[in-house]
This record gives structure tokens, C-alpha cells and sequence, in this order.
């Protein structure tokens, strides 16, 4: 009798532990999709919103399936649920876009079927910023007046300028793209352009030369191969920096 009684117990226990596992799981679940940003359809150019979503996951954005809506509007709105964390991603969404409006999102939500599946934050693609680059959105790298800024990794040359508005041409920022480079020590020198950007990277074995792109608020490591062209002529790079960033030889 008392082994039986102790065996109910243990299954009992049991059925709690996988209870709770199931509610833990959930919870992971609700706080992933509320930093989850969801791109729909607000302007007449068929495929915008998952042109923009590609956009947002490339610099960087956790994104979701995107949607349509048959709320169009002339600018770009970004909604927020009440999930924590929620805002945050919304209002750093609506800077990568040139700054547009950041609203507590609605009930229904402006989508085709009225929710926002999938995510916390809402991107209503209006048709100002459909089929723009983040780049362009953001300034072009308008501030830096096509110039280029060089700074040493020993802290010498002029204070850089932001790049589109929203990335900065420092080490620091140049730095988090490079994360991925195997045996990476540091970087010797940069410089920035028109929204590019290349640095000469120490690693454990050898020196290199990378190409990197701003989109929205951080710079994306480019192959070198599919920017550089032939020549400064050809090249997606900026002539002004294309001679460090492209010639090797």
C-alpha cells in the first residue's frame, strides 16, 4: 500500500515538472515575439513589405512573416504592443526608418485579418519609405558630405560623423560587424563614405581588408567580390574610398 501511494506521488510530481516545463516554454515564446517585427503592406507597390522586411532582418531586427493591410497611408507608422520590450524595438524600428511615428498599437490592428500574428512590433509600410533602401531612409550618408573620415585604431584623426543618421564611422560600431571574423585582434585603420566603409583587420594569421555597408543603425560585412567591381567605375563602392577598400594589389 505505501509503495503504490509513493508511486502516485512520483506521478503526480511528475505531471507538475512537465506543467511548469510547458508554461516556461510559453513564456520564452510570448517574450521572443514581442521584440518580433512584423512589415505590412500600406502603399501600392506589390512586395514592398517583404522587401522591407529582408531590410530590417539584414540590419539587424528579429522579423516575422510580413502581411498586408488595407490601411494605406503616405508615411510609415510603427505600432507596439504591450509586451515588454516591445516599444524599445518599435522606436529603434521607426529611427533605421528616417524617424517616422511610433504608436501603442490599436485593436484591431491595421492588417488584413486585424492582428498582428507573430510579433510585438508593427510596421506600417507607407509609400515614402516603400522600395527605399534603409540607407537612403536614414540619409544616404548625406552627413559625412562624401567625404572620408580615417581614424587610427590608436585614437588619432578627426571625431567621426554618423553615417544615414543612425551608424557612426567608429571602431566601435565598425567593431560589432566584425564579431564573426575568426582570430579577429583588432583593427589598424578605417574609413568611411557615402554610407561604406572598409578597415584593414589584424587577425591571429593575417592582415585583411573588408568592405562594409550601413543599413539602418549598424554596418553589414559585404563580399568584397560583389561590391568592388572591376574598378572605381564599376563598383558599388565609393570612388572616394575604392582604391584602400578594393585594390589589393
Amino acid at each position: 500500500m505505501t509503495t503504490r501511494g509513493k508511486t502516485y506521488l512520483g506521478a503526480f510530481a511528475l505531471l507538475a515538472l512537465a506543467l511548469g516545463a510547458c508554461g516556461s516554454d510559453g513564456d520564452s515564446e510570448s517574450s521572443a515575439d514581442a521584440t518580433t517585427v512584423i512589415v505590412a503592406n500600406g502603399n501600392a507597390d506589390n512586395g514592398s513589405a517583404g522587401r522591407m522586411t529582408d531590410a530590417l532582418r539584414l540590419a539587424g531586427f528579429s522579423t516575422g512573416e510580413p502581411t498586408n493591410s488595407q490601411t494605406k497611408v503616405d508615411a510609415s507608422i510603427v505600432y507596439y504592443s504591450t509586451d515588454d520590450g516591445a516599444e524599445q524595438v518599435a522606436q529603434e524600428v521607426a529611427v533605421a526608418l528616417g524617424g517616422v511615428d511610433v504608436l501603442s498599437l490599436p485593436d484591431p490592428a491595421p492588417t488584413d485579418s486585424g492582428e498582428v500574428e507573430g510579433g510585438g512590433v508593427l510596421v506600417l509600410l507607407g509609400q515614402n519609405e516603400a522600395d527605399k533602401t534603409l540607407e537612403e531612409l536614414s540619409g544616404g550618408g548625406g552627413t559625412t558630405g562624401g567625404a572620408t573620415t580615417t581614424t587610427t585604431s590608436g585614437g588619432s584623426g578627426t571625431t567621426p560623423p554618423a553615417v544615414g543618421g543612425t551608424v557612426e564611422c567608429d571602431e566601435a560600431s565598425i567593431s560589432k560587424a566584425l564579431e564573426g571574423v575568426d582570430g579577429l585582434v583588432g583593427i589598424e585603420d578605417y574609413a568611411c563614405a557615402d554610407g561604406w566603409a572598409y578597415a584593414f583587420v589584424d587577425t591571429d594569421e593575417y592582415t585583411e581588408t573588408v568592405v562594409l555597408q550601413a543599413e539602418g543603425q549598424f554596418w553589414i560585412l559585404k563580399d568584397r567580390v560583389d561590391v568592388c567591381g572591376t574598378g572605381p567605375d564599376d563598383a558599388e563602392v565609393p570612388a572616394s574610398i575604392w582604391e584602400p577598400a578594393c585594390n589589393t594589389n
